[in-house]
């Protein structure tokens, strides 16, 4: 993962199952931070601060393991939503 622009709160614990594991650090991710997620029982979240936060994330294959469902209902983005993301992409990746 990389912080692109904008900065975030990250929490991050380890544990297994699907029930959120205590709280090992709390940290605020922002500038040219960066981080893996490399074991399938380490666990996070993020919280944009103050503005929206642009990150890059790159994956591999999907862990065999489960996972909580979103809290919220996720939906497609809109056509400007959608037009937005790919400009801000194509200034910092030309």
């Amino acid at each position: 993962m990389r912080v692109l622009s904008g900065e975030y709160e990250m929490a991050v614990g380890y544990g297994k199952g699907e029930s959120p594991p205590p709280i090992a650090a709390l940290m605020i991710a922002a500038g040219d931070f960066r981080y893996e997620m490399t074991d399938p029982d380490a666990w996070h979240y993020v919280r944009p601060l103050r503005v929206p936060t642009m990150s890059l994330m790159i994956t591999g294959k999907p862990w065999a393991r489960p996972a909580p469902t979103a809290s919220k209902l996720l939906r497609p983005l809109r056509p400007d939503q959608c037009a937005a993301i790919f400009a801000f992409f194509r200034e910092h990746y030309p």
